[in-house]
């Protein structure tokens, strides 16, 4: 009995992890904007990737419910989500991702299938994938930034229409396919913690669009996903990402994530915690890609800063260290920042 308890753990311990990675893709086509976009065969190549190498793919709201409970995840967990249901996804990646029983979240705007634009899904289309396994999530009414102020409007004026919309979009999916997701993906990827916190008391998650591995210590009103398009769509690109995991970061300084305009760049201060990561070797980067040179101070913290204002739209620093012992593996966090 003893062995056979032995034998039993470690068998849970090998197939345990602390992690998942997410991905958006927005069209699968020929005929989209690159840089929303993957053509059918290289969204194929990636599902391929995903199961030659291992990969479990669960649903979203599985994933970060079980990372809320602190519990532990099957190895090599991993999200598939699709932002704004485009009819390619119905056309080209719902069939790809059935015959291979992979289940996914399309996040809707709803007065986008309500109005019946050509470019969306239907609603019964929507119920259709519901129904063989897909999730339906919250991408509010319109798109639309959760940061978008009316001229004049209170602060307490815009989070009620915020969460107003938010709570109608959720209604109307609700209405429409008999599922609620406790799942809002923020619009352009774009948040701060005043909306994070209507969320956070509506008890859903916030997914984002800025980069990066999932895991316990991840806030789950911003919940990193990778976006893959046609300039990250190669294997090489694919593979890093999908293999990343967390960088234990902790936060120990930094502004809201909604700068003002012709405010100086933003100064990121964080600590690195013990982790299966070289933090001597952790990179940084700005959104144009120019490396950012971090000031270490005595007690441990280290800081970061653009070398020149941010451009008006969203902005990223993202850090990555080398893991140590698995080959072209990286931590990876990113912070976001938006300038009006």
């Amino acid at each position: 009995m003893r062995h056979l308890l032995l034998t039993m753990l470690l068998i849970t311990s090998a197939y345990a992890d602390d992690h998942a990675v997410i991905l958006i893709y927005h069209h699968v086509a020929k005929d989209t904007p690159e840089s929303t976009s993957v053509t059918p065969a290289t969204f194929a190549r990636h599902l391929a990737y995903i199961e030659d190498n291992g990969f479990q793919v669960l649903p979203l709201q599985q994933i970060l419910d079980t990372l809320k409970a602190g519990e532990p995840l099957p190895d090599n967990s991993l999200a598939i989500t699709f932002d704004d249901a485009y009819r390619s996804v119905y056309n080209i990646a719902r069939p790809m991702l059935e015959v291979r029983r992979l289940p996914y979240t399309v996040f809707v705007n709803t007065a986008y299938i309500d109005s019946g634009y050509g470019n969306y899904m239907t609603w019964e289309q929507l119920r259709r994938i519901s129904r063989s396994g897909a999730t339906i999530g919250n991408h509010g009414v319109i798109h639309e930034s959760a940061l978008q102020r009316s001229r004049n409007e209170t602060q307490q004026a815009w989070l009620q229409r915020f969460r107003d919309n938010a709570v109608l979009a959720q209604n109307r999916i609700s209405e429409e396919t008999g599922t609620v997701a406790r799942l809002f993906a923020w619009p352009y990827g774009e948040f701060n913690a005043e909306v994070e916190q209507v969320i956070d008391e509506l008890g859903w998650y916030g997914v984002g669009q800025q980069s990066g591995a999932v895991g316990y210590g991840t806030p789950l009103t911003a919940v990193p996903r990778y976006p893959i398009s046609t300039n990250y769509a190669d294997e090489r690109n694919f593979a890093l990402r999908v293999n990343s995991e967390p960088l234990p970061v902790a936060i120990t300084r930094a502004p809201d994530h909604l700068l003002g305009s012709g405010d100086p760049a933003p100064e990121l201060a964080f600590r690195l915690q013990n982790g299966p990561f070289r933090l001597s070797s952790v990179s940084c980067y700005n959104s144009n890609g120019d490396r950012l040179f971090y000031v270490e101070g005595s007690d441990g913290e280290l800081s970061v800063q653009s070398p020149s204002p941010l451009a008006s739209g969203r902005s990223k620093y993202t850090c990555t260290a080398p893991h140590r012992t698995k080959t072209g593996v990286f931590g990876w966090y990113s912070h976001l920042w938006v300038v009006p």
